[in-house]
């Protein structure tokens, strides 16, 4: 039976949101401190082809379905979310059984690519069991396909974690290891542009993320998003600041940086302010003036603070476990 097994790193997008949705470049992360691991199986036969997935990350373990369904609002979220998810693939899986393990993953409230790390895992998997091809990165086909499985899922999006996170899945590296890439997308191809990108100061100088304990709707804000009249220039304002962190990512410009962020989320209401615990925690950030900003769709999820992570968690009396990410030389939080 064909198989393949493989790691998919979390993700974080550092500047860029929302104007990314509009061509714009943005600096993302990857980092293995929070992994999705998953095996693929491909095996032919006679009939209908069927997929199963098993993953204790899903309320209805194992799922299955047979690749001929069509969606249908009476199934659960997450059956529909690999139908649409393996769709552009129906026509290379007809008469194969796919099995699907998720052997680890990550809690989605991060905001760290849950949904992404399977469209990637399963799209990778897929091309490299059907097709043989380890060139997938700059194949039109293949971000076709991927493109459209993130379209069927969520109805738009960058696909800047996806690109990130097949990245960095594609690197033989320590699991330990933090990575940044630069992203764009381009007008003339569905192969976006993805660069390693290197800090100007020492990685560990530029803090941790924190929960917020607030799950953010990627797919419903951007959709939100997208309906607003002054959407574009709301978008070039994100533009902006990935490009001037782009041109100089020192800590100076850096903590300027997150204050223009914060001037932008706040007008452009992207800081949720009707959670008690998360309001004592903007309002203590904002006293103390320590810089910090909006993570990813903003809305929720994690923040981004440039302090010492030690040094926060005495004086803000939080555990350590409230800090799921922290830059350090090698990724580690510490």
């Amino acid at each position: 039976m064909p198989q393949i097994s493989f790691y998919v790193p979390a993700k974080a997008m550092l500047f860029g949101e929302y104007g990314v949705l509009y061509s714009g470049r943005a600096i993302a992360l990857t980092f293995y401190q929070h992994t999705f691991h998953i095996d693929i199986h491909l095996q032919p036969t006679q009939s209908d082809g069927k997929v199963t997935v098993k993953s204790s990350f899903f309320t209805e373990n194992p799922l299955e379905f047979k690749l001929t369904e069509s969606l249908n609002s009476k199934d659960n979220r997450d059956l529909n979310f690999f139908k649409n998810l393996l769709f552009p693939w129906k026509q290379n899986l007809q008469n194969k059984d796919l099995q699907i393990e998720i052997k680890n993953s990550f809690n989605p409230d991060l905001g760290f690519g849950s949904s992404s790390a399977l469209i990637a895992g399963i799209s990778k998997g897929l091309w490299l069991l059907l097709f043989n091809e380890k060139d997938f990165m700059n194949n039109e086909e293949f971000w076709k396909a991927v493109r459209e499985s993130l379209n069927c899922i969520q109805g738009s999006g960058s696909c800047y974690d996806v690109a990130v996170q097949l990245a960095a899945s594609q690197e033989n590296i320590p699991f330990d290891k933090t990575q940044l890439w630069l992203f764009q997308n381009r007008q003339e191809s569905s192969i976006p542009i993805i660069e390693n990108f290197t800090l100007s100061d020492s990685i560990e100088n530029y803090g941790f993320f924190i929960k917020t304990r607030v799950y953010s709707d990627t797919s419903k804000i951007v959709k939100g998003f997208q309906s607003q009249e002054n959407r574009e220039k709301h978008a070039s304002e994100h533009a902006l600041l990935a490009d001037k962190f782009i041109e100089d990512s020192s800590l100076l410009n850096t903590i300027y940086l997150m204050k223009m962020s914060l001037e932008i989320a706040q007008r452009q209401n992207l800081l949720p302010r009707n959670n008690l615990n998360l309001n004592i925690l903007l309002d203590k950030l904002n006293d103390m003036q320590i810089p910090y900003k909006t993570m990813g769709a903003g809305h929720g999820d994690c923040l981004w603070v440039l302090y010492d992570k030690n040094k926060f968690i005495k004086d803000f009396k939080i555990n350590d476990s409230d800090i799921p990410f922290a830059f350090t030389t090698n990724g580690q939080a510490k």
